[in-house]
């Protein structure tokens, strides 16, 4: 069978589209319209893109079971380049760009009427309804459906994945036919070329009622054993000359012992690769990061989110102890590795002072790194139903769901106020002499 996996590029957007991120639904950096706010927008447009590990780990599993596969990043306009022998067109949809996703289904039917054309993704499998004109959408893990689905020739309506991927028998991500060359993850990882992996899937978190990556992976922790990833990440290497690697799990290191474990193995091996993780602070300590540290690691995302207790419990979230925050920062700043914390404004309960309070907080943790994102209902999460049943929905316009505009009442700050306090956050943050300073003097050394 012929198949082609298709991310619809959309090269007018002013912002960077990020499908990857937040669970795989996407972000588009609309920070504001603040001239501090356009210069942080352009600056992550030309630092930050990553590719779809999920598309990766399709192309894998398709090949392995003998499918003759084809990959484009291409605009709409663009849909006449795939390929005529494809038989099979699956298409990732976001909840960013899903229109410009359709257009390219719509061009690519008059180009190739006979082919079957579906949706992937993680937002197509919760909204379904709203991809219906294609052939069929694919709800669920696709990387989970036995690959003879695709050699059945009833590829129609949507297309329900019964269980979940095992993440022992993936095969390694394949990037076989991705723009490897424009990927980049910097300033977190500054080494190129950049791809990404996963150790694990899942988040037993109660965050989930609010994030998307709990909602959609399941509460189970699918966790790789430490081998198996050493494996990914040396094929990685040498099939694709990858010099930095960033592990795309909701929470990395879950399982107790697997991040020390991981360490060794690379370690052992004497594998030498950059690489970044996403995780809570608690799960972390000297020992251990600098373990890692020795490892590779050189970057670390972390969802602070507040620093206001009554806040955090308000909204169900396991607030980790501010000393141990600050502790980990600490450290992580004598070993050289960054920190990318993660703030959340317009939380249930916030208010003009708590957030500011949660700015002030960042500016003291200040880490290298800092995103401010606006508390956001994604669909099919237990707060966008609880936020539907109190008609406090303002929106269904889900490109505007970017996590950088207000799409529902909140109960203390209008509109307005969410949007000068995001751009406050940005501008207080990122244009302080001391910030300023030392971006520049980072720059300078990787001049060097």
């Amino acid at each position: 069978m012929n198949i082609a996996i298709v991310n619809v590029y959309n090269s007018s957007a002013r912002s960077a589209i990020n499908k990857d991120l937040n669970g795989g639904f996407g972000t588009r950096n609309d920070f504001g319209s603040t001239w501090t706010s356009r210069l942080v927008r352009f600056m992550s447009r030309r630092g930050l893109r990553l590719p779809i590990v999920s598309l990766a780990y399709l192309n894998a599993v398709l090949r392995q079971a003998g499918h003759r596969v084809e990959f484009h990043e291409i605009p709409p306009e663009s849909a006449a380049e795939v390929s005529q022998d494809a038989e099979v067109v699956l298409i990732y949809g976001s909840i960013v760009d899903y229109r410009n996703e359709l257009s390219f289904f719509r061009r690519l039917k008059l180009y190739r009427p006979s082919c079957r054309a579906g949706f992937v993704g993680a937002f197509p499998s919760v909204r379904p309804d709203l991809f219906t004109e294609a052939d069929f959408v694919v709800v669920g893990e696709p990387e989970a459906l036995e690959p003879h689905v695709f050699e059945s020739g009833s590829l129609s309506g949507e297309i329900r994945c019964t269980s979940l991927a095992d993440m022992q028998v993936l095969p390694t991500p394949c990037y076989d036919g991705f723009p490897i060359g424009r990927y980049s993850y910097r300033p977190a990882l500054s080494k190129r070329p950049f791809l990404t992996l996963e150790a694990s899937r899942g988040c037993p978190y109660s965050c989930g009622y609010y994030c998307t990556y709990g909602n959609n992976q399941g509460a189970v922790i699918r966790q790789r054993s430490a081998s198996l990833v050493v494996d990914d990440m040396s094929l990685l290497v040498e099939r694709h000359g990858a010099r930095a690697l960033q592990f795309r799990d909701p929470i990395f290191g879950l399982r107790p012992g697997f991040a020390e474990a991981l360490a060794e193995e690379i370690l052992q091996r004497g594998l030498q690769v950059d690489w970044g993780i996403e995780t809570r602070l608690d799960l972390l300590d000297e020992v251990t990061l600098r373990h890692m540290h020795r490892a590779g690691l050189r970057n670390i995302n972390a969802g602070i989110e507040t620093s206001d207790l009554r806040v955090a419990k308000l909204n169900k979230r396991l607030l980790v102890k501010l000393e141990h925050q600050e502790g980990v920062v600490r450290h992580c700043k004598s070993l050289g590795v960054n920190l990318s914390a993660f703030y959340i404004i317009g939380l249930e309960g916030d208010d003009e002072e708590s957030v500011r309070a949660t700015i002030d907080y960042a500016i003291h943790l200040n880490a290298p790194l800092a995103r401010f994102a606006m508390s956001t209902p994604y669909p099919g999460t237990g707060y966008y139903k609880q936020l539907e049943s109190e008609g406090r929905i303002l929106t269904r316009d889900y490109e505007e769901y970017t996590q950088f505009n207000p799409v529902h009442t909140h109960g203390t700050l209008d509109g307005e106020q969410l949007r000068n306090l995001l751009e406050e956050a940005y501008r207080r943050y990122y244009f302080r002499p001391a910030f300023v300073s030392r971006a520049v003097m980072s720059q300078l050394r990787q001049l060097r």
